[in-house]
């Protein structure tokens, strides 16, 4: 994409790392909550920006859409990741669920990484937005439905159910039959 903005690779190398840094500006917004009827909205509206972020940095060319593109898809990225990994832990007491996420999201980045540049160049950079919005939807989908599901499993504790949801599906109560 530097190419296509027409930006020197140490400029793009700079813009990348400027990136880094500064999206850690969305790591903010979780520590600015404490109540957890707010964390899905925090959440949503991070898939939001990275989202719109990625549409903007593959269909504007320029070093300004550039490096704010990628700010913000980093900005995004910090306001979820706190929220999903400390619902994931919070409801994993013997970490398999985090394990089991840990796993695909380094099977996603491998494979994602090997066949992202070569999606982006038969497909160009708008087409290519589109694959990548569809996977910050699906991201976003399953954040929906873990919320959903931890609100149902709330829900059951405090109406005291004897058989509550789980995050996993055959588990009752959080624990296999």
């Amino acid at each position: 994409m530097g190419d296509l903005a027409h930006i020197a690779p140490t400029t793009v190398g700079l813009f990348l790392a400027i990136s880094s840094v500064a999206g850690f500006a969305g790591a903010v917004v979780p520590s600015l909550t404490r109540n957890p009827a707010l964390r899905l909205r925090f959440v949503m509206s991070g898939f939001v920006v990275m989202a719109v972020s990625v549409y903007w940095f593959f269909n504007q060319m320029g070093a300004v859409h550039f490096l704010l593109g990628q700010v913000f898809v980093n900005v995004g990225f910090y306001m979820v990741t706190p929220f999903v990994t400390g619902l994931l832990t919070e409801n994993d007491p013997d970490g398999a669920l985090v394990l089991r996420t840990l796993v695909v999201a380094l099977i996603g980045a491998a494979v994602g990484t090997a066949l992202a540049g070569e999606l982006l160049v038969r497909c160009g950079p708008a087409l290519f937005s589109v694959f990548a919005i569809a996977a910050v939807g699906l991201g976003a989908l399953g954040a929906l439905r873990v919320f959903y599901r931890l609100h149902l499993l709330h829900g059951a504790a405090q109406r005291g159910d004897a058989v509550s949801v789980s995050l996993e599906p055959g588990q009752v109560n959080g624990m296999r039959p």
